[in-house]
């Protein structure tokens, strides 16, 4: 009986979802540059044990979706109806809910940290630099980041962080000494 589970188990797609880019393909720069270079590069990985969630914004380019994942049966697209720019706490909480299937989550950002206790799903979180020191954002608007900064880190099971004097910063943050990982990417992943 339990060879069985565990037969079944290990047969089943491990599903990871991606979070906080707002479409494929890439049209905006940053996080989309990453999401459309590490999909092709797992679309040249035919032994794939996995499946890809990837959730983005509402689209007025649904064809460029459909042709970017088209011939790859472990890519699922989903929409959140939500702009991420205009309400990025709504935006967050309801790609979350899209993934609650997945076993991991990717997010690419630091507004989701509020409600990653809520989620049963291990949360990888990308940090984006410090956006609460940006001087485009009023008092109050930097200060939610850094409250989002602080709980995104710790509230996350894995922080990566794209340059070393970033970690140094987090590490500051990083209270509940959630482990991270340094991965100084340039545009090719």
């Amino acid at each position: 009986m339990i060879y069985i589970y565990m037969k079944n188990y290990v047969s089943m797609k491990y599903k990871i979802g991606i979070i906080g880019a707002r479409s494929m393909p890439s049209k905006y720069g940053g996080f989309e540059s990453f999401v459309e270079g590490f999909i092709s590069y797992l679309k040249q990985n035919t032994d794939l044990n996995y499946d890809i969630i990837f959730i983005g914004e509402p689209s007025d380019d649904f064809d460029a979706q459909k042709e970017f994942t088209s011939n790859v049966n472990w890519l699922e697209y989903r929409e959140v109806d939500t702009v991420k720019s205009r309400n990025p706490l709504g935006y967050y909480y309801k790609s979350l809910k899209l993934a609650n299937d997945c076993d991991t989550v990717l997010v690419l950002g630091l507004a989701g940290g509020f409600f990653f206790p809520f989620f049963k799903n291990r949360i990888v979180v990308n940090v984006d630099g410090l956006e609460w020191k940006r001087k485009k954002f009023s008092f109050s608007q930097r200060l939610l980041l850094w409250v989002l900064g602080i709980t995104s880190i710790n509230f996350s099971n894995r922080v990566i962080l794209d340059s070393v004097a970033l970690s140094k910063y987090a590490k500051k943050l990083n209270v509940l000494r959630t482990p991270t990982t340094v991965i100084e990417y340039t545009s090719r992943y």
